[in-house]
């Protein structure tokens, strides 16, 4: 059942972590680790939106979560904690996902 998902939904799923990665390397890093979540989490899949939808959010997540452990750490400008500086280029394409499931 895994390989079959795998081999479906793969290609279709990279180009979505493409849009969203800096490097190929990342969005093979975000497809590894949101095909896990997705085989992880299959159960609980309720059939309310096609299969395809919901592994895409779930890349899309992987890809946001990859992304936010990537931004840089600044000291603030009052120096009592840190922030996360967004890089200018944080995601090329960003896509809008309708929440439909």
């Amino acid at each position: 059942m895994q390989k079959y998902l795998y081999e479906r939904f793969a290609g279709r799923m990279m180009a979505v972590c493409l849009r969203y990665a800096q490097t190929t390397f990342e969005a093979e890093d975000v497809l590894q680790e949101g095909f896990l979540t997705v085989f992880k989490n299959l159960a609980s899949f309720r059939r309310e939106c096609p299969l395809e939808f919901w592994i895409r959010r779930i890349m899309v997540n992987a890809a946001l979560r990859q992304h936010r452990r990537n931004a840089p750490w600044w000291p603030s400008a009052t120096g009592a904690s840190t922030q996360r500086i967004w890089p200018a280029r944080s995601l090329r394409f960003p896509i809008t996902i309708s929440r439909r499931c």
